[in-house]
């Protein structure tokens, strides 16, 4: 009975380590050219031209990071390997460095999404069932894709905010739980200020 008893406190401690446990054989650190945890400055991604910024869609990769939040948020725009299904995608820095990756889809396209991701990083560490809610009140399922490695992790969301968008997050898990921690932090802060 003891030896039941101990195999149920060693199960229940292997579900509930953190997903950074996972093997994930095909991890990398680089997307579109954008290495997770460097500078933008250090990747292969020129930024966009001047006379691409209107609503030009150029040939090739590039960013954009004017405004005001290009030290948080960069656009890339031209993303050959995605032409068909997203012309561009979000770039999130902290630190002055590359946090996370981003790109929306439309939902039509999910499962050309999902093939391109599962042939170029492998079969995902994790896959999960949900569901959203529509503005009618209707249930419908989703699934949630998740390659966890050592270092980074990709999420792909079936309907992620609408049902008519996917979306796609590639991110350095150190920095965002950097990130995570320091807003925690300023809320107490500006909490503490009442």
């Amino acid at each position: 009975m003891r030896g039941v008893h101990l195999l149920a406190m060693a199960a229940v401690l292997v579900v509930s380590l953190p997903a950074r446990a996972q093997n994930w054989p095909k991890e990398t650190d680089t997307m579109f050219g954008i290495k997770l945890g460097a500078p933008m400055a250090l990747s292969t991604v020129p930024p966009c031209a001047p006379t691409t910024r209107a609503y030009e869609i150029p040939q090739g990769t590039c960013y954009e990071d004017s405004g005001p939040y290009s030290d948080r948020i960069a656009r890339l725009w031209g993303l050959d390997a995605l032409r068909k299904i997203a012309s561009s995608a979000n770039v999130y820095f902290y630190d002055g460095s590359v946090e996370s990756i981003g790109v929306d889809v439309k939902y039509d396209y999910y499962q050309t999404f999902k093939a391109m991701l599962l042939e170029r990083y492998g079969p995902p560490t994790k896959i999960a069932r949900s569901e959203v809610v529509t503005g009618t009140g209707a249930k419908i399922p989703i699934e949630i894709l998740e390659w966890s490695g050592l270092q980074n992790e990709l999420i792909l969301i079936e309907r992620s905010g609408r049902v008519d968008q996917t979306q796609m997050l590639f991110s350095n898990r150190a920095m965002r739980e950097r990130k995570q921690g320091a807003a925690q932090n300023k809320v107490k802060e500006d909490a503490s200020k009442f």
